[in-house]
């Protein structure tokens, strides 16, 4: 059992999400598990909002729930949010805080729109967003087209994209091939752009 970041309020870990690695079979899978925290503010049905959690698997498959319902009675094993494929694993959980959603393998760049991400009210493996290459998805980004996305390849050159100039696609594709690779994304800081 590994545990993963449970940052899903921006500020602390209000919650412990686990996830369980086991054999597959008819009956097992592997989950996705939360742990109810002190969690504040509920969304509105529908919304995108801070007030959602984005989880994104290594397999290229995601969904967003609203972080609410972190704050329900569970029980001592905690809620199952989601059911993962054989071999798959979650990549990370974070507060969904952006109108778009970068996706990245070791080579490939894909963004795609986060309502195309879709939200589940109940237990299950999500949508596809990136049809990655093994190893599989690497990183992933929620930002808005006002951000700088930094990438940095294998010889450490560091490229400032401008979020708004990147071509956006549909869910599901593969991406945009990086010449000379992908060791990491990020976005750049706000003081670092001037804006406040």
């Amino acid at each position: 059992m590994a545990a993963l970041p449970g940052e899903v309020n921006g500020t602390a870990a209000a919650a412990t999400a686990l996830q369980e690695k086991r054999p597959v079979s008819a009956d097992q899978y592997g989950q996705l598990t939360f742990f109810a925290g002190n969690l504040e503010n509920k969304a509105a049905p529908g919304e995108q909002s801070a007030h959602q959690c984005l989880v994104v698997t290594r397999q290229g498959r995601g969904f967003r729930f609203d972080r609410s319902s972190l704050k329900e009675t569970t029980t001592r094993k905690g809620r199952c949010y989601a059911r993962l494929a054989p071999g798959d694993e979650v990549l990370g959980v974070c507060p969904l805080n952006g109108s778009l959603l970068a996706l990245a393998t070791s080579r490939r760049l894909l963004i795609i729109r986060m309502a195309e991400v879709k939200a589940l009210a109940g237990v299950g493996r999500g949508v596809r967003l990136m049809q990655p290459e093994p190893p599989g998805v690497l990183f992933f980004c929620p930002m808005n087209e006002d951000d700088v996305l930094l990438v940095e390849n294998s010889k450490g050159t560091v490229r400032e994209l401008q979020a708004a100039q990147l071509p956006i696609h549909k869910r599901g594709a593969k991406g945009k091939l990086v010449r000379g690779g992908i060791v990491r994304i990020s976005l750049k800081s706000e003081e670092a752009t001037g804006n406040h």
